[in-house]
């Protein structure tokens, strides 16, 4: 514990050094929690910005939910603790990945546990062999390895988005990041939802939450000299479909393409609309993705107007699509098309009865 302690104390001198020359700093992050007692992980929890490993967590539940209310960084190498350490199946990563902690992939002495020139394409490949990981996974984990980077901010800019520093799905860009929106915005909630509930129990108590609220970030994008309406907005510009969006309640945007039908922000496919049968949802209208790689989920639109004006629409295509049917069965079979139509034999007209 000395040890780390010192560490950082020296980190943080240097650091404090560079800055006052306009130099870039160092962040510290130790390798914890790999081997060793759980005091490493403790002295992490408190000084450490992230942390590697951390593997040991999955023998103390209340020291990962600390990491998991602080958020602080974690890099997993998944081969390195298979070699050495913790058998791969018994590797706690897909576990931490689906609690919400902040979890990433990474390698370590790629020279001694990998076997080609890509140590982390293996690491990526092989967690998606064996935890079943889907492409949307994937791109999350990868996606949280640039956030805890040292890169600087134009380069964590040019890979996952402009707002990348915003937690909440404002600070996606799917385009970039191959993340959807709705991923980003359940893990917002449910963490969110988790500390509100702390200061439920505890009525005198406010916690420092790792992540901004709404209000928080609505106050950066005023500094910033933009709104989170705007934002929206500009989502929904995506290249090739440069008409007007529809607002979706639960997943932020939806592009309309130029057809006039509504477009999956992730994919970019038509979505089928959707009619709810029964229960107590009968008679609700909704969007779906009909791509089954596709995560979108279900769209429900706020504007029920521009919902009436697209399913006009749909219908207006349903019946050109039969009319240009119907004309190419008259060009197969023009006998066919030039027999009138039958009629239906008139009904006598009822008389009354003579007297």
């Amino acid at each position: 514990i000395n040890a780390e302690y010192m560490g950082w104390a020296n980190i943080r001198s240097l650091n404090a050094f560079r800055s006052s020359q306009g130099q870039s700093t160092f962040t510290f992050r130790p390798h914890c929690g790999e081997a060793g007692p759980t005091e490493h992980l403790i002295t992490g929890f408190l000084l450490a910005d992230g942390i590697s490993h951390g593997v040991n967590l999955r023998t103390h539940p209340a020291l990962q939910y600390l990491y998991f209310l602080t958020q602080i960084p974690i890099a997993v190498s998944p081969l390195s603790n298979n070699s050495l350490f913790l058998d791969i199946h018994s590797n706690p990563f897909p576990d931490f990945f689906r609690q919400g902690l902040n979890v990433s992939l990474s390698t370590d002495d790629p020279l001694q546990f990998h076997h080609t020139q890509e140590p982390l394409v293996e690491e990526y490949s092989i967690a998606s062999k064996i935890w079943k990981f889907d492409p949307v996974d994937l791109c999350e984990i990868a996606r949280n390895s640039v956030r805890h980077s040292g890169f600087n901010h134009e380069v964590k800019q040019h890979w996952i988005g402009p707002l990348y520093f915003l937690s909440s799905s404002i600070g996606n860009d799917p385009s970039r990041s191959h993340v959807p929106d709705i991923r980003i915005a359940s893990r917002f909630e449910i963490y969110h939802d988790e500390v509100h509930f702390l200061e439920r129990l505890q009525s005198t108590a406010k916690f420092r939450r790792a992540l901004p609220t709404l209000a928080e970030e609505d106050k950066v994008l005023g500094t910033l000299g933009m709104s989170r309406t705007e934002c929206l907005r500009r989502k929904g510009e995506r290249p090739g479909h440069s008409d007007t969006v529809l607002v979706a309640l639960n997943t932020g945007v939806v592009v309309r393409g130029r057809s006039g039908l509504p477009m999956c922000y992730q994919c970019s496919s038509p979505l089928m609309l959707q009619v709810e049968q029964s229960g107590e949802d009968q008679g609700r209208s909704s969007w779906n993705c009909p791509n089954t790689h596709c995560s979108a989920g279900m769209l429900l639109f706020a504007d029920d107007e521009e919902l009436l004006r697209v399913q006009r629409r749909v219908r207006q295509r349903e019946g050109r699509a039969t009319r240009l049917v119907g004309q190419a069965v008259s060009k197969v079979f023009p006998t066919a098309a030039a027999q009138p139509p039958c009629k239906r034999p008139a009904s006598p007209k009822p008389t009354r009865p003579k007297r």
